[in-house]
């Protein structure tokens, strides 16, 4: 129930409510004992509390906060039904973003991988994949990672292709 709050005091452009009803979901995550059906349920639960925090907190400007939480959420993962691959993607992506924006390259590179695995169709994650590849020195695969952004159609395709034709260029 607070992680839903949170959710709807966000989209209300209230982060500072948002975050507290985040963190209040957070206090209640893995404190169900039950049978393992219901744990299943609750796991998606905490799943998805760390993972709104976790975004909410990278919303906030607070990377570190957020790789804590999105962290805690992929160790969750492997407890949720095979129904929930949507959400195990969301985590893998925020993570992504996260472990970027604290220049862990090489982790965010493999959650983006992750994500793309689950989820082969998202030029969005293979856009993110292509810069933390490119940032990492990696332009061979950063170049083939947002050449699929583009073939997947992604919005920004000419912004992609510029920036492929710079790395190709070498500026």
């Amino acid at each position: 129930i607070m992680d839903g709050l949170g959710l709807a005091l966000s989209a209300l452009g209230d982060p500072k409510s948002a975050m507290q009803a985040h963190l209040a979901a957070e206090s209640l995550v893995g404190a169900q004992s039950v049978d393992f059906i219901s744990a299943r349920l609750y796991a998606l639960d905490d799943v998805n509390a760390l993972n709104n925090l976790g975004a909410a907190l990278l919303a906030a400007g607070d990377a570190q906060g957020a790789v804590a939480r999105l962290r805690a959420a992929s160790d969750l993962v492997h407890k949720l039904p095979p129904t929930t691959r949507s959400v195990v993607v969301e985590v893998y992506y925020n993570l992504g973003i996260a472990l970027r924006r604290v220049d862990e390259l090489e982790g965010a590179i493999a959650a983006y991988s992750r994500a793309i695995e689950l989820d082969p169709g998202r030029a969005d994650i293979y856009l993110n994949r292509g810069v933390a590849l490119q940032a990492a020195g990696d332009f061979t695969a950063a170049t083939a990672s947002l050449k699929h952004a583009v073939a997947l159609g992604h919005p920004r395709r000419d912004a992609i292709l510029g920036a492929i034709a710079q790395m190709q260029s070498g500026v």
